[in-house]
């Protein structure tokens, strides 16, 4: 296996992704196919679960041995897996790889600087003549683009074993979507006021409501407002979720200009940040009981 990341915005998307998913859980499963990659797991407390495809084509580079399943999963320390990516520079390469066929335990990161470059330097001599005698010369050399150096990281992967779970299709009671950047602000200012999230949905508006013994905060947002929006005609809806938990292992700016939201009375709440190459990041929460 070996994968590679050059582009600046997908090395940021693809490092944000884990450290999204640190806050839920202290281990991930990442799930090599010859045609994508998948990444799934769950919080400590069962509320959230989490289910990511990255399309080959996203990649720069994705190689895959072939293997007797047509896929293999390995589990790995989601912290120190961070760690070792957040040790980047714009300009380097970021590098996954193992060798399956040889019973590794552990895969190796690298972010190695990218080629050369030429450039121009111009010296000036004679300084002490006329103006009109003064001479330059060019020379080319050549540099290095970065002066950042390599680095190699080896990281042990942990023995668990996790059965891939499938996703069924739901047809969603509402459907809408905002930008990140806004939702991101509303439920950080929400989170002054309670723990938790109430959704009342209706053809009109959505409200966003939190509250605690002596106060509370209504978002009202006219579904003119937002990017996309569809409801089950003349239905009400009214859902509550923990918002600590939405807030903490859901929501970020940092992954797609829009957050889409799916709600349903009897299914959980799903949160997708749809990237490129038909690949898709898929968070669900589960509701609270009144």
């Amino acid at each position: 296996m070996k994968l590679q990341i050059s582009d600046i915005k997908k090395k940021d998307i693809f490092i944000n992704i884990f450290q999204l998913l640190k806050n839920s859980s202290e281990y991930v499963f990442i799930t090599f196919y010859h045609d994508k990659l998948n990444i799934q797991g769950m919080d400590i407390s069962k509320i959230c679960f989490y289910n990511i495809e990255l399309n080959k084509n996203w990649f720069d580079l994705y190689e895959i041995n072939n293997t007797q399943n047509n896929y293999f999963t390995i589990c790995i320390d989601i912290k120190t897996f961070c760690l070792m990516l957040n040790i980047k520079s714009d300009e380097q390469i970021l590098i996954i790889e193992q060798n399956e066929f040889n019973n590794d335990d552990s895969i190796f990161i690298y972010y190695k600087n990218s080629n050369f470059e030429n450039i121009n330097i111009i010296t000036q001599i004679d300084s002490n003549l006329e103006d009109k005698k003064k001479k330059t010369k060019t020379k080319t050399k050549e540099v290095k683009k970065d002066k950042n150096f390599n680095k190699e990281f080896k990281l042990t992967l942990l023995s668990d074993e996790y059965i891939q779970m499938e996703i069924p299709n739901i047809e969603y009671d509402i459907e809408f979507s905002l930008s990140s950047k806004q939702i991101n602000d509303i439920f950080s200012q929400l989170m002054n006021f309670g723990s938790d999230i109430t959704f009342k949905c209706n053809e009109n508006n959505i409200d966003l409501i939190s509250y605690n013994e002596i106060s509370s905060m209504v978002v009202n947002i006219p579904v003119d407002d937002l990017n996309t929006f569809s409801i089950m005609e003349n239905q009400d809806f009214e859902l509550n979720y923990s918002l600590t938990f939405l807030n903490k292992l859901c929501i970020t700016n940092k992954l797609t200009e829009n957050i889409e939201f799916n709600l349903s009375k009897d299914s959980p709440m799903k949160i997708n940040y749809s990237l490129d190459n038909s690949s898709f990041i898929n968070f669900y929460i589960t509701s609270k009981i009144n």
